[in-house]
């Protein structure tokens, strides 16, 4: 098994396949909050997208974008169901940790579900640490906000 993730444009097909399944997974989780998540997670407000693949299939993906306050946002990141546990997620990240860096961003921040463990032990494990809810997210019950120093 190779797994390699590689830069794409914000609208490569294979990344639309793919948050069309991660916008349908959250719905179900959101319900009724699910149109506020969406507004802000547009692929047009990403500066760069990145594409998992496994074995040259699509299997996940993650967006960045520079946030209001100068830090790197990690957006729009999904493994398919049977990828995760293979390392996809971590190899993502590495890869928007070192654009981030590049891009001369100080720290990365991210907003996920709280009922979303493995997303939540992924992003403790590859160094983030809860932070104050920031941005639209500031008050909703079921976001965690995370962020990764790289001081």
């Amino acid at each position: 098994m190779v797994v390699t993730v590689e830069r794409v444009e914000v609208d490569d097909p294979r990344v639309t396949a793919l948050v069309v399944e991660l916008t349908e997974f959250l719905a179900a989780l959101d319900k009724e909050q699910a149109p506020f998540f969406q507004s802000h997670s547009k692929l047009s407000t990403l500066d760069a997208m990145f594409l998992a693949l496994v074995d040259g299939e699509p299997v996940g993906c993650g967006g960045f974008r520079v946030f209001e306050d100068g830090s790197g946002e990690v957006k729009r990141m999904y493994v398919r169901p049977e990828c995760r546990g293979l390392g996809v997620g971590r190899k993502i990240l590495a890869v928007i940790e070192q654009f981030g860096k590049e891009a001369g961003v100080p720290r990365l921040i991210l907003e996920t579900h709280r009922d979303l463990a493995p997303a939540l032990a992924l992003y403790q494990g590859y160094g983030f640490a809860r932070i104050p809810q920031y941005g639209p997210y500031v008050g909703v019950e079921i976001s965690v906000c995370l962020g990764k120093s790289f001081e």
